[in-house]
C-alpha cells in the first residue's frame, strides 16, 4: 500500500518534476542511440530512485521520534498544513528557503557536481549523476518526503519513497529516451491540476491525523495502554 501510494503521487507529479529534471535527463551523455544510450538512461534513473529510497528512511527515522512521543497525529496534521501554506503562499516558502546560507551553499555545491559529472562519458557517472539529481530542490519531491515522514517508519519510508521514483520514472525515462521535452501546452494543463492534488493530500494528511475514525482516512488511534505492575495492584 505504501508503494502504491508513492507510486501514485510520483507519477502525478512527475510532470512538475520533469521541469526542473528535463534538461538534465537531456543533457546526459554517451550516444544517442543503442543499448548503451538505453542502460545510460536506465542507471541515471536508477541513482535517482536510491537516492529518494535513502532520504525515505531518514524521514521515516524522523517521523518514527513523532510516533514513540505519541504525536505522529499531530505530526500528521502539521505537515498538511504546510502543504495548504505551501500552495496559498509559495512565494513566501520560497523566500525563505532562499534566504536559508545552508540550502543555498548546498545548491550551489550540487550544481557545480552536476556539471563536472556531465562531462564525463560513463554508465557509472550517468548512475551518480541519478543519485546528485535525486537531492536538487522539488516542490514534488518535498511532499512526498512529507508524507514518508507522517508514516513515522523507517522500512515504510523507504517503501513509499521508492514507489515515488518508480511513478517519476516513466516521464523522466521518456523524455531522456526521446531526447525532447513534453510539449509545452500538455505540462501547463498538468501543472495547473497539481496545486488541486496537493490540497487533496494535505486535506488527507490532515485529517488523518485528527482521529475521527473514518476507515483508511482517518483511522481511530488508541493510545496504548500503560503497564501495571500486579505486585502493586495484589499489594505484595
Amino acid at each position: 500500500m505504501d508503494a502504491l501510494s508513492g507510486f501514485l503521487v510520483g507519477l502525478v507529479g512527475s510532470l512538475h518534476c520533469v521541469g526542473m529534471c528535463g534538461p538534465i535527463a537531456l543533457a546526459l551523455p554517451i550516444g544517442s542511440a543503442g543499448m548503451h544510450f538505453i542502460a545510460g538512461r536506465v542507471f541515471y534513473n536508477a541513482g535517482r530512485i536510491i537516492t529518494y529510497i535513502t532520504l525515505g528512511g531518514v524521514l521515516g527515522s524522523f517521523g518514527s521520534i513523532f510516533v514513540l512521543a505519541g504525536m505522529q497525529q499531530t505530526l500528521s496534521v502539521v505537515v498538511g498544513c504546510v502543504m495548504l501554506f505551501g500552495v496559498l503562499l509559495p512565494s513566501v516558502l520560497r523566500g525563505l528557503s532562499s534566504h536559508w546560507p545552508v540550502a543555498r551553499i548546498f545548491h550551489s555545491f550540487l550544481r557545480a557536481t552536476l556539471r563536472r559529472l556531465l562531462e564525463q562519458k560513463t554508465l557509472r557517472t550517468l548512475f551518480l549523476i541519478g543519485i546528485v539529481n535525486g537531492f536538487l530542490p522539488c516542490g514534488f519531491l518535498y511532499i512526498a518526503l512529507a508524507g514518508a515522514a507522517t508514516l513515522g517508519d523507517v522500512t515504510r519510508g523507504m517503501v513509499f519513497m521508492g514507489g515515488f521514483g518508480l511513478g517519476t520514472t516513466p516521464t523522466m525515462l521518456g523524455v531522456g529516451l526521446l531526447g525532447r521535452p513534453i510539449q509545452a501546452g500538455v505540462r501547463k494543463r498538468v501543472v495547473r491540476i497539481l496545486p488541486v492534488f496537493t490540497v487533496i493530500l494535505a486535506m488527507l494528511f490532515i485529517l488523518r491525523g485528527m482521529n475521527l475514525g473514518i476507515p483508511y482516512i482517518s483511522p481511530h488511534v488508541k493510545a496504548a495502554p500503560i503497564a501495571t505492575d500486579s505486585a502493586f495492584c495484589h499489594g505484595d
